[in-house]
């Protein structure tokens, strides 16, 4: 696969991508993964103070690992750092889900908050971890090369 570079990106996307831009509570795209399909979303928490929510789900369990969630939310932050007024960056997870908790720190995120036995997924207890990444450090280099999979608004 070619990776696409911001100008290829911006051709094939940008008319999709100009509805996040907006101030819209919330909305989600849908990745394309090898003709699987998974999503990124984004919400506000407090648009006062640009404070932005973000989350990533791929639902074939194949492509869990693989580095194709860690990629896509990467591309997710740098396009809404670049294009949305927002410092910061945050997502929330239980803490048996350790993929994303990997997946967020692989992107620069930092562990910011942990509310004990706040959630219960299949009967259990589990912690609320909240993650997050300001725009300055986004910008200082905590992150990798991007490789974009393809995007397209949820309709």
């Amino acid at each position: 696969m070619k990776v696409p570079d911001r100008k290829a990106f911006d051709h094939q996307w940008g008319e999709e991508l100009k509805w996040v831009e907006t101030d819209q509570p919330g909305g989600r795209w849908w990745l394309r993964l090898m003709g699987n399909w998974g999503t990124v979303g984004r919400y506000w928490v407090d648009k006062e103070t640009n404070w932005m929510e973000i989350g990533l789900v791929i639902f074939d369990s194949r492509y869990w690992s693989g580095g194709y969630g860690t990629e896509a939310f990467q591309m997710w932050i740098d396009y809404l750092f670049q294009n949305v007024d927002t410092v910061r960056l945050g997502t929330s997870t239980w803490s048996g889900n350790e993929r994303m908790i990997r997946l967020a720190a692989r992107c620069g995120m930092v562990e910011e908050g942990r509310i004990r036995k706040a959630q219960i997924v299949e009967g259990a207890y589990y912690d609320s971890v909240k993650m997050g990444i300001l725009k300055e450090e986004w910008k200082s280099g905590k992150r990798a090369h991007v490789l974009v999979l393809g995007l397209s608004r949820d309709k």
